[in-house]
């Protein structure tokens, strides 16, 4: 939980389900408090996996940081 407060994301390697990597950020209501977290799988035999993991992670959290903002979470 550390992870994800201090990135904004966590990255998972099979960790939830065998042959997945996943990559999750949370979603905030209002009142700061997490509420849903949004994730993307990605087979671990993929032949592009290992590039644009930036591009990935920027997708997803910019995805939740819309979602928080349509329920009420301000960035201060």
């Amino acid at each position: 939980m550390e992870e994800i407060r201090v990135q904004g994301y966590v990255i998972e390697k099979e960790e939830a389900v065998e042959g997945l990597i996943g990559i999750a950020a949370p979603v905030k209501d209002y009142s700061r408090k997490v509420v849903a977290a949004l994730g993307i799988a990605f087979p671990v035999g993929q032949r592009d996996l290992n590039q644009g993991w930036d591009n990935k992670i920027d997708a997803v959290k910019k995805t939740c940081d819309l979602m928080s903002s349509d329920l009420g979470y301000l960035k201060i």
